[in-house]
């Protein structure tokens, strides 16, 4: 079995979501230890993470865990060479 953590964090300001984490364990691990892994990616995440952090601490996350099946870890894609649009702050701002 496998094991998700999904972590949305909510704006305070509008109370939408605008970040949505996803920790995932490895394939072929025992239950138990498919929740350590998660829960290690999680916690590093929060450790290097001011964002992740500040919601945590003021209470603006919304967290699930699902046991899941190994088949439903996504593969990693690797890049195709497609472009990212980067936006300055004034296109930013007008989305």
């Amino acid at each position: 079995m496998a094991y998700k953590i999904v972590v949305d964090i909510v704006d305070p300001g509008d109370g939408e979501i605008k970040v949505t984490h996803t920790f995932w364990s490895k394939k072929g691990q025992s239950d138990t230890e498919a929740e350590k892994t998660a829960r290690m990616h999680y916690t590093h995440h929060l450790e290097a993470c001011e964002y992740f952090q500040a919601a945590a601490e003021e209470g603006n996350v919304i967290e699930e865990e699902f046991l899941i099946s190994d088949d439903e870890i996504p593969e990693a894609e690797e890049d195709q060479g497609e472009e990212v649009e980067e936006l300055d702050e004034d296109e930013i701002e007008e989305r």
